[in-house]
């Protein structure tokens, strides 16, 4: 839960665990591979494992710890689900909206690779989901994108955009007004598809302005480079200024994670 080792937030809470593959990023899945490990049947057809009292305590406790210290921080909510699972009910999501509201120290992150799922959720219960709550959605390639921004007909917000792993280049220009936050990395594992620099240098600029004048980049949204992951394809002679970027935006933790 507390100090998670995904770089881009604070903390990790989970509702339960257990997913089922969607796209192609689905395939070296972290989460998949963790409850191998642990030999928990929660994959794919089978039940999934709850823990929402468990949780629920979780993010009272983080709440008050972040409040004592006078502090914001960010808490990415199912690591090892997606929030918006078709297999999980109607009434876990609208329960933790209330929940969630009342730990006002705390941003959550809800990542999803089922846009339409959170979309027909929005139609319906846009009033429930408090302001602390920031949605996301996967784009590993640029059909990806395409299709969930697509199926997101009912979101007028900003949403941030993970292109982990990311699997080709993508073109976020249609979609900039759109996307308040990116991040992106490579695939790590044994075996992890290759990742080209290219396409994170890709990313990153059409995320910023450079200005000729100071001679540096300037944000128009915050980019997150993560990792270039197992098989990063690198030339002899590359430099990749975009690979440490740690960005945020404001909304995330008065000042980033880690």
């Amino acid at each position: 839960m507390k100090n998670t080792k995904i770089e881009w937030c604070h903390h990790t809470v989970n509702l339960w665990w257990g997913c089922s593959e969607v796209s192609e990023a689905c395939k070296n899945c972290y989460a998949r591979r963790m409850v191998e490990r642990f030999k928990i049947d929660c994959w794919g057809k089978s039940p999934r494992r709850f823990r929402i009292d468990e949780a629920y305590a979780e993010i009272e406790k983080l709440n008050k710890s972040a409040k004592k210290r006078g502090v914001i921080e960010s808490v990415f909510i199912n690591s090892m689900s997606d929030f918006f699972d078709y297999d999980v009910i109607l009434e876990i999501r609208l329960r933790t909206w209330q929940v969630l509201r009342k730990a006002t120290n705390l941003q959550f992150l809800i990542l999803t690779k089922r846009a339409r799922i959170l979309n027909n959720h929005l139609s319906l219960y846009k009033s429930c989901i408090p302001e602390n709550v920031h949605f996301g959605i996967t784009a590993e390639n640029q059909q990806r994108l395409d299709e969930r921004i697509a199926e997101l007909s009912d979101f007028k917000g900003k949403l941030f955009l993970s292109c982990e792993p990311l699997l080709n280049q993508i073109d976020l220009r249609p979609y900039l007004d759109k996307i308040d936050w990116v991040i992106c990395g490579g695939e790590t594992g044994r075996n992890a598809r290759e990742f080209y620099p290219i396409w994170g240098q890709y990313l990153f600029e059409q995320t910023h302005n450079w200005n000729d004048y100071k001679r540096e980049w300037e944000i128009e949204i915050p980019f997150f480079f993560k990792k270039f992951g197992t098989h990063a394809v690198v030339g002899k002679y590359e430099a990749w200024y975009f690979s440490t970027r740690r960005e945020y935006p404001e909304w995330h933790s008065k000042g980033g994670a880690k």
